[in-house]
């Protein structure tokens, strides 16, 4: 027997049973929400603990390939993606765990496009993307609390331009399929030998000279590692509650009070909070926590940054973040073409601050572990 009948995320109904019982029942399924609520809270300080332990940022990303011309940490995302495919393939059609909230698909559009220029462009004026913004946030950083505030300023106007048809809204595709209606059993077991082999790779390569738990806090995270507990981790939080990433739910936020439509739950919120959580636990461990609150000039930087990213998540829709954890793997035709745009802009955005003379993000990954080094960050 399956677990869908006994999932409060199920669409299968509860059989009919006297009163006296339904209660009880109530009762089970209200303690079952909360246990799973807990565990996504959990998984999502995961998802910012390994973020920061690695250093994960499509900046950063960009910024080695164009300093180095190697490309781990992009390759990361990638393995990023299939973990999340084979977590949710699993949890979705072997345990039959549905999530209420089902991934949104979106038509690939020229709008796609520009607003993933547009949000590249933003995130390399800011110097990070939406995970990196909250990696630095963690480290003390308090001038990418401007770029949050960008970020919802910049979504308020893609919101009005909507609701003003200035900017068309996304389309869905006439004909969307989950990437998982179409994983036949033979794409599923190349997925799952593939998962075996990176196991494999990690656990030969693991450090054996220190304990589990030492690992566990080591400063700094294998690339490969961090993809796994990520593409994990939100596997499971998308499988039982739905999309969750933190630039969504803004959206979802700032268009119930721009355009009137319903607003994200009270959950993601905590998700993210969670996340955040994640981040600074891994700062102050790894003593990488130096508060900045000196206001200067360049923050201003953040601000306009953060006001393109926002415009970018209207037009895509959705950050870096919604794009790998989510639609990505959900194989929404936009998702791809989007995410490329959105590496473009970013080194476009890159290659401008350098020929302005502005110092940018120095990225050295070896032994798939990437060390930064640059002038503003540790």
């Amino acid at each position: 027997m399956g677990w869908a009948p006994f999932l409060p995320f199920s669409s299968a109904p509860l059989p009919p049973c006297p009163s006296s019982y339904q209660k009880l029942v109530s009762g089970i399924m209200d303690r079952v929400d909360l246990f799973l609520a807990v565990i996504a809270i959990l998984l999502a300080a995961v998802v910012g603990f390994a973020v920061h332990r690695a250093s994960l940022c499509n900046v950063r990303a960009v910024a080695e390939l164009l300093s180095t011309h190697r490309a781990h940490m992009l390759l990361s995302f990638l393995k990023t993606v299939l973990w999340v495919i084979l977590a949710t393939f699993i949890l979705q059609y072997v345990f039959r765990v549905d999530s209420t909230q089902p991934l949104q698909s979106w038509d690939i559009s020229t709008l796609a496009l520009i607003g993933g220029f547009v949000f590249g462009v933003g995130a390399a004026i800011n110097g990070g993307c939406a995970l990196g913004t909250l990696g630095r946030l963690g480290n003390g950083e308090l001038r990418m609390l401007l770029t949050l505030v960008g970020l919802g300023l910049g979504l308020a106007a893609g919101g009005y331009s909507q609701i003003r048809h200035w900017l068309p809204s996304p389309e869905k595709p006439e004909h969307g399929t989950h990437i998982l209606a179409v994983l036949n059993s033979v794409g599923f077991a190349f997925l799952a030998l593939w998962a075996l082999l990176e196991l494999l790779r990690l656990w030969r390569h693991r450090d054996r000279e220190l304990p589990w738990h030492k690992r566990m806090l080591g400063p700094r995270y294998r690339l490969s590692s961090a993809a796994l507990l990520l593409g994990l981790s939100n596997g499971v939080i998308y499988s039982l509650f739905g999309p969750w990433s933190y630039t969504r739910t803004a959206r979802t936020t700032v268009n119930q009070v721009v355009m009137g439509r319903p607003g994200a739950e009270t959950f993601y919120w905590l998700l993210f909070f969670a996340v955040l959580g994640g981040v600074l636990i891994s700062s102050l461990t790894r003593r990488g926590f130096v508060l900045d609150w000196r206001l200067k000039v360049d923050w201003l930087r953040n601000l306009f940054g953060g006001i393109l990213m926002g415009v970018g998540v209207t037009l895509i829709p959705g950050g870096n973040d919604v794009l790998i954890l989510h639609t990505i793997p959900g194989g929404s035709p936009h998702a791809l073409p989007a995410y490329a745009a959105l590496l473009v802009g970013t080194a476009a955005g890159l290659m401008v601050i350098r020929a302005l003379g502005g110092s940018l993000t120095k990225v050295e990954c070896t032994g798939d572990i990437c060390r930064i080094r640059t002038a503003d960050e540790n």
